[in-house]
């Protein structure tokens, strides 16, 4: 839903359509690391890949908790895998924090 609202709120700009929200709002999703790996998540981050690539404005903030907990996979790093394939096309910015020694964020 984030990509699409983050779409949307472009399209109903673009045709001058009013709707529930402003031309310049940012879609946030927030996941944890498990959801890397499933395909809901790989399919949003292409199309909003695609809409850039497209020469439309996607944006959508993807916030991902890096908790080393999946149901049916290890983690594997596949967030730093996804974030180097997208980085090396620019297509992502990439902020993270790092554990404190008290062991919080």
């Amino acid at each position: 839903p984030a990509v699409g609202r983050a779409l949307g709120a472009q399209l109903a700009a673009h045709l001058g359509v009013s709707g529930p929200l402003r031309s310049d709002a940012v879609s946030y999703v927030s996941v944890g690391d498990g959801s890397v790996n499933n395909a809901h998540f790989l399919a949003a981050t292409n199309l909003a890949d695609y809409a850039q690539f497209r020469g439309f404005r996607c944006p959508v903030v993807f916030g991902i908790s890096d908790n080393d907990l999946c149901i049916s996979l290890r983690g594997y790093a596949s967030i730093r895998v996804v974030s180097s394939c997208k980085k090396k096309r620019r297509t992502i910015t990439e902020y993270s924090s790092s554990r404190r020694a008290t062991g919080g964020w």
